[in-house]
């Protein structure tokens, strides 16, 4: 009997420890939670880290993070936009880079220079030279060129004034030719070496006893043109034609050295702009959110 009354009374005071050090826990973690002023008003602590205030600084923080990428987003998808609308063709080369060399399509030209002029036959004539500068005698030349690669193709046209001479045996005339020509050349870089072979009509003029020499016939040049600007180009040419009297009896020989410039039309200017107005689509820097909220002032 007396065994079993000490064991209920240590069952006792083991028990009566248990809810004492319960009740001094509870009062510890109020302490934490709550602070007394001098005046006697208690304040709140802030919460720690992980309670429910942070919760909704971050959730606010994603918020406007993912405002400021909306907004990068769509302004470099407007850029895109306008640089398709302004620029469709990109990628597609302009008329200038279309080409390798510096010598297609449409030009006109003219020449001044010196034709030596002899005649042979039952009319005869010493070689005498003429100068040709424009009001007296000269010589216009248009066409076309194509071009592949660095081969040159082109057609053209021309019209020769040879001035008038008197010979050393007193015979004096001059002569006009007309007619159509073909080119090949071979382009290196800014220079064009080229043959030509034409076939006109060449004409003996202010001679009564030559009015019979005029004849439909071939003749060749050699000649070579240099690019001196976007469009403009310079030519030296030595041209050989010969041509008689329905029976061959009169023939007149002309060597003409001759140096002028062509024009191309269809070439852009040096400093003409044939690109789209360029679109700036650098990408803006992005709004970074701030890392947390500032904290409430505390209540009064």
């Amino acid at each position: 009997m007396r065994k079993v009354t000490v064991h209920i009374l240590l069952t006792a005071v083991l028990l009566g420890a248990a809810i004492s050090n319960s009740h001094a826990a509870t009062e510890e973690s109020g302490n934490n939670a709550t602070a007394t002023s001098p005046g006697g008003t208690s304040d709140t602590l802030p919460p720690e880290p992980g309670t429910t205030s942070d919760t909704k600084v971050g959730a606010a923080g994603d918020s406007s993070e993912e405002a400021a990428t909306k907004r990068l987003q769509a302004e470099v998808e407007a850029k895109a936009a306008q640089a398709a609308k302004v620029k469709p063709d990109a990628g597609k080369k302009s008329k200038a880079e279309a080409h390798t060399s510096e010598f297609w399509g449409k030009y006109f030209g003219a020449k001044f220079g010196i034709n030596n002029s002899s005649v042979s036959g039952t009319v005869n004539a010493p070689s005498a030279s003429t100068f040709a500068y424009g009001v007296q005698g000269g010589y216009l030349q248009g066409g076309y060129n194509w071009e592949l690669r660095a081969i040159i193709f082109g057609v053209g046209t021309y019209f020769e004034w040879n001035n008038y001479a008197v010979h050393s045996n007193d015979v004096g005339y001059s002569s006009r030719a007309y007619g159509v020509d073909a080119k090949l050349g071979w382009a290196i870089n800014d220079w064009l070496p080229y043959v030509k072979l034409g076939y006109g009509r060449s004409t003996a003029t202010s001679n009564a006893n030559l009015n019979s020499v005029a004849q439909y016939r071939s003749n060749v040049a050699v000649g070579v043109e240099y690019n001196v600007a976007s469009r403009w180009s310079l030519i030296a040419e030595y041209k050989r034609a010969n041509f008689s009297n329905r029976d061959e009896s009169i023939i007149i020989h002309n060597k003409l050295f001759a140096f002028g410039f062509n024009y191309y039309f269809d070439k852009p200017l040096k400093d003409e702009e044939e690109k789209a107005p360029e679109i700036d689509l650098a990408i803006p820097e992005p709004i970074l959110a701030p890392d947390a909220l500032p904290e409430a002032p505390p209540a009064p």
